[in-house]
């Protein structure tokens, strides 16, 4: 059934909007526009220019009820108000064999190589695996700069993304998503950054077939997100540390395997087996 224009229109604004739980659970239930209506008095934001404005871009605004939109991303998953999408692949069907790579923001030379090697050989695996990543540093980017010339990807943006990582997003496009939970054009969201960093860890855990925690340290937004994924019945998976390992780098791995909470895979033949077949 097609997103009515209107509740597209309120939706493209709320976007804008600091996260509310609240808020966001009444829109999930009676629809964005009456939301809107509720917050638009004496606002000066345009959701028509909005929404043109990154339309002369090349974005669009992925609403539920989209084809577009990932059947897994739903109310009990945290599921967002809007996504921005730019790219020629189809978020859904990407998504359908699909890994999110995550790690630590500054990952060992030898899980950074071990990163690319595991990314590079999902995208070519037949059949193709989509690797998805935050684009900010470490883990993520390792990732999608590896995967990105050989196969399909999703590159979920940060705030300094379009200009820390332009000709990475660029490449992205071709066979694959860049995905934003706030417009990437538009004005700054006022929220906390942990707060949106739980939410981009958070949209990655649902969008996937699975999360695969290469390297990370024993708390942050990761660990938490790999419990919570867990929970929710998706496949945790981690990359078991070396015996010589640097506890502060791999002792989230050693911690999420220990609890039972992710399974071990030290190779790509090992992460396909727990992927759905198509």
């Amino acid at each position: 059934m097609p997103v009515p224009p209107g509740e597209r229109r309120a939706r493209a604004a709320l976007t804008l909007f600091p996260l509310d739980k609240a808020r966001d659970a009444a829109v999930h239930t009676g629809g964005a526009e009456a939301v809107w209506a509720s917050l638009s008095a004496g606002s000066d934001l345009d959701p028509d220019g909005l929404i043109a404005t990154h339309t002369a871009r090349g974005w669009r605004l992925l609403c539920p009820g989209d084809d577009e939109w990932p059947p897994t991303l739903t109310p009990a998953q945290g599921m967002p108000i809007g996504l921005w999408a730019r790219g020629d692949g189809h978020l859904a069907d990407l998504m359908a064999r699909s890994v999110a790579v995550a790690g630590t923001r500054r990952p060992s030379p030898h899980r950074a190589h071990l990163t690319g090697q595991l990314a590079q050989g999902l995208v070519t695996a037949t059949p193709t695996v989509t690797v998805i990543a935050t684009v900010g540093v470490g883990v993520g980017v390792q990732a999608l700069t590896a995967a990105v010339t050989h196969g399909p990807t999703v590159a979920v943006l940060t705030a300094t993304s379009l200009s820390r990582h332009p000709e990475l997003l660029e490449m992205v496009t071709v066979h694959g998503v860049q995905l934003s939970d706030a417009p990437p054009l538009g004005p700054s969201v006022r929220d906390a950054p942990s707060r949106r960093t739980a939410l981009r860890m958070a949209l990655l855990a649902a969008l996937s077939s699975a999360l695969l925690v290469v390297e990370t340290e024993t708390s942050g937004p990761l660990m938490e997100t790999a419990r919570a994924a867990r929970r929710r019945g998706r496949t945790v998976l981690a990359v078991p540390p070396e015996a010589h390992a640097e506890p502060s780098r791999h002792g989230g791995c050693h911690q999420l395997l220990r609890g039972a909470v992710a399974v071990p895979v030290m190779t790509v033949a090992d992460i396909t087996g727990h992927l759905p077949a198509v």
